[in-house]
């Protein structure tokens, strides 16, 4: 078993997903360059290329947080009562927000990243519902029908806005992640509930998306506005200021804004 491990931990593109998990603890993900992952990670940047570069790493990294979920736990009975099913289920996703809690500042900066780019955002929403279908799995949960996946992965991405807040080493979270499954509870007897439960969300995180990538383009066309608005004041101050010679000027002074 540690042979395998050892060889799992060489894979190029598990290098690359640690070696950026450190490098972006404290800086932005922007600010990690591909030369930085692959110089850390001890591999050449045509093999970062071949990944996929540094979307296929933060694929890797949700790998990373995935592979930990059901890890070291024994199987359930074969007869083992619902209630097992989803106490096993909390234990499986709670491994998941401790590794994460192990990297906090790394996936604080990521998160904050990929909310301000809609299309990283919508890649990483796929990639929950992968995350749910392997937590399902690793609480021998049958989801047959894709709608526990659906409604766990929502849960998963809302639960980690609570993670995001919780000071109280995951207290708040677990919280969390209990009342969600209560909720859903009863999935297989109302189907139509949790898809609407399940579209709400998903439709509430699409404008969230939305809304915070205009904000922030928004916010980036002030600042343009405003260097512009300096750039003109500082011309009609030169152009006032200059002595009469006498003779016609020539452009008059930009009108006043």
């Amino acid at each position: 078993m540690a042979r395998k491990d050892e060889r799992t931990a060489q894979t190029p593109i598990r290098a690359a997903a640690m070696a950026a998990l450190e490098l972006t603890a404290d800086k932005p993900w922007d600010h990690v360059s591909i030369h930085a992952i692959a110089r850390k990670a001890d591999i050449g940047l045509d093999d970062l290329y071949d990944m996929g570069g540094k979307s296929a790493v933060l694929g890797e990294i949700d790998r990373v947080f995935d592979r930990a979920m059901g890890a070291g736990m024994e199987p359930l009975a074969d007869d083992a009562e619902p209630m097992e099913h989803r106490e096993r289920l909390v234990e499986v996703m709670m491994q998941r927000f401790d590794i994460m809690e192990k990297h906090r500042d790394a996936v604080t900066n990521i998160h904050d990243y990929i909310m301000s780019h809609p299309a990283e955002a919508a890649k990483a929403t796929a990639r929950r519902l992968k995350t749910a279908r392997w937590a399902l799995a690793a609480s021998e949960i049958d989801d047959g029908t894709g709608v526990r996946a659906l409604a766990l992965a929502a849960s998963f991405m809302r639960t980690k806005g609570v993670w995001l807040s919780d000071e109280a080493p995951n207290d708040r979270t677990l919280a969390a992640i209990d009342k969600d499954l209560r909720n859903y509870s009863d999935w297989m007897d109302d189907f139509s509930g949790v898809t609407d439960k399940v579209k709400d969300f998903f439709s509430g995180l699409g404008d969230t998306i939305s809304g915070e990538f205009k904000s922030r383009r928004a916010g980036r066309r002030r600042d343009e506005e405003d260097s512009d608005d300096d750039v003109k004041s500082e011309a009609t101050s030169d152009t006032t200021s200059e002595p009469d010679s006498g003779k016609p000027s020539g452009a008059p002074p930009p009108p006043p804004l």
